[in-house]
């Protein structure tokens, strides 16, 4: 089993979070895609739910980037092991994410 850290957070900024990710990636379609490497994970848990969130790091035009794509989760039908499992197994440590770049911010990136 995968380990990784927990973290108890009020779900307000997350949802906030959550719809401005959701905005972006509607604005990515032009950006330009590669690939990223999965490096780790973090669980943020809101009562009976959260966001598993999928650090990722990039290179583009030579310099080296990081982000991350988070997964809503709700617990009251599975464990948290079982949800967050079938995410490290799609997602694990090491493999390649397609993600999306804004080439005038790189810094800047979603996940597809």
């Amino acid at each position: 089993m995968e380990l990784y850290p927990i973290r108890s957070v009020f779900g307000f900024p997350e949802m906030a979070w959550s719809l401005r990710q959701w905005a972006r990636r509607q604005g990515a379609r032009h950006w330009v895609p590669i690939s990223g490497i999965v490096e780790g994970y973090e669980l943020l848990l809101a009562r009976q739910n959260g966001w598993f969130v999928i650090l990722y790091s990039y290179e583009f035009n030579g310099s080296v980037y990081s982000g991350d794509y988070r997964k809503w989760l709700l617990f009251s039908f599975s464990s948290e092991e079982v949800q967050t499992g079938k995410l490290i197994r799609r997602f694990p440590r090491g493999a390649s994410i397609l993600i999306r770049v804004d080439p005038k911010n790189p810094n800047c990136s979603v996940a597809e």
